[in-house]
């Protein structure tokens, strides 16, 4: 755990209803939107470990924020938000994310092979 961060264990890794709720139940659109959220993610987290400044930090961190939270990615979303609040880059909190991303991996695996 992040110093500081609020407690994201105690939020849902994903929650699937609201994807599935945005996409009136339709398996294809939600495993998608999934498919591409996960990989969109994945390189504005790249481009975060490349941030100049705070600036584009804070700019990279509210995408991940809001990107997260629309498709129900809960601890991501939290750990965003707390990135979006720093005063200067912390590889801790960019870590923090890559591991919470390659567990949300992890647990969609299932969901594709399920949904598909």
């Amino acid at each position: 755990m992040i110093p500081d961060t609020p407690d994201s264990d105690s939020l849902p890794l994903f929650d699937s209803l609201v994807l599935l709720e945005m996409t009136g139940n339709d398996a294809a659109l939600t495993l998608s939107i999934l498919s591409d959220f996960l990989e969109n993610f994945d390189i504005q987290l790249k481009a975060m470990a490349d941030a100049a400044d705070i600036s584009q930090w804070r700019a990279l961190a509210h995408r991940m924020k809001g990107a997260a939270n629309s498709v129900g990615a809960r601890r991501l979303g939290a750990l965003a938000a707390r990135a979006e609040r720093e005063t200067t880059p912390r590889p801790a909190v960019a870590e923090a994310l890559a591991t919470e991303l390659a567990a949300l991996r992890a647990h969609c695996a299932g969901l594709f092979v399920v949904m598909s």
